[in-house]
C-alpha cells in the first residue's frame, strides 16, 4: 500500500468516527436541552471531555493532508510503499482508540448508569485514554509529517 493511500484511509477512519460520535453528542445535546439542569450539565461535560480526545489528532491529520502541495511536487513520497505491519498497527490503534471513545459515550447509559456515574467514568477514563492518545498521536505524527512546499 502506498504512503498516500494509508494516509487517506487513516483520515477516513478518523473522520468517519468523528462524524458518528459528534452526531451522537448533537442528539444528546438536543434531547438534553429540554431536560433538567443535571442533564444539560452532563451534556456540556461530555462535550468538554470529547473534544480534547479527538481534535488534536484530527487537526494533525487534516493539517498534514491539506498542507500538501496541490501540484504533484513530490510523487516519490506519495508513491513509496508503507510496511504492512506499520500500516496495520496504525489502523488497529486508531480503531481501538475510537471504539473506546464510542463505547464510553454509548455503553454506560444503555446499562442504566446514572448521569453522575457516567460523568465520573468519563473523567476516570482520561488516565488511560490520555496515554493511548499520546501513543497514537506520536505514531501518526511521524506518519503525517508536514510536507514542505518546495
Amino acid at each position: 500500500m502506498t504512503w498516500r493511500r494509508c494516509q487517506n484511509w487513516l483520515a477516513v477512519i478518523w473522520v468517519l468516527f468523528f462524524v458518528i460520535q459528534v452526531g451522537l453528542l448533537v442528539m444528546r445535546s438536543i434531547v438534553g436541552a429540554s431536560g433538567s439542569d443535571e442533564s444539560r450539565k452532563l451534556t456540556a461535560e461530555m462535550w468538554s471531555w470529547y473534544v480534547p480526545m479527538v481534535m488534536p489528532t484530527l487537526t494533525l491529520i487534516a493539517g498534514a493532508l491539506f498542507a500538501a502541495p496541490a501540484a504533484p511536487a513530490a510523487p516519490a513520497v506519495d508513491a513509496r510503499e508503507v510496511s504492512a505491519v506499520r500500516a496495520g498497527i496504525l489502523f488497529v490503534l486508531s480503531i481501538a482508540y475510537l471504539l473506546s471513545i464510542f463505547a464510553l459515550l454509548v455503553v454506560p447509559p444503555s446499562l442504566g448508569t446514572t448521569p453522575q456515574d457516567h460523568l465520573q467514568l468519563l473523567h476516570d477514563s482520561n488516565y488511560w485514554l490520555g496515554a493511548f492518545q499520546f501513543f497514537i498521536a506520536a505514531a501518526l505524527g511521524t506518519f503525517f509529517p508536514k510536507q514542505s512546499a518546495e
